[in-house]
């Protein structure tokens, strides 16, 4: 039942990417406003924007994952 909590540990991406890359959603748009405001560290967020993406990549795949096997 809790299989998605045991996240295998990922690569992070280079954070290049992570500046030119556009939001992906609402949460995102943000945290990169808040960083604005409060000048906070870019690597803080855009490490905090990677483990957002990949957590929830990590779910979705675990949900189809999922549903296959119940076919």
């Amino acid at each position: 039942m809790f299989e998605w909590l045991k996240k295998k540990q990922r690569k992070e991406e280079k954070s290049d990417k992570r500046l030119t890359e556009q939001h992906r959603d609402n949460i995102e748009a943000s945290l990169w406003e808040i960083k604005e405001m409060y000048d906070l560290p870019t690597e803080e967020v855009a490490r905090v924007v990677d483990s957002k993406r990949a957590n929830i990549r990590y779910m979705h795949q675990t949900i189809k994952l999922s549903k296959e096997q119940k076919k």
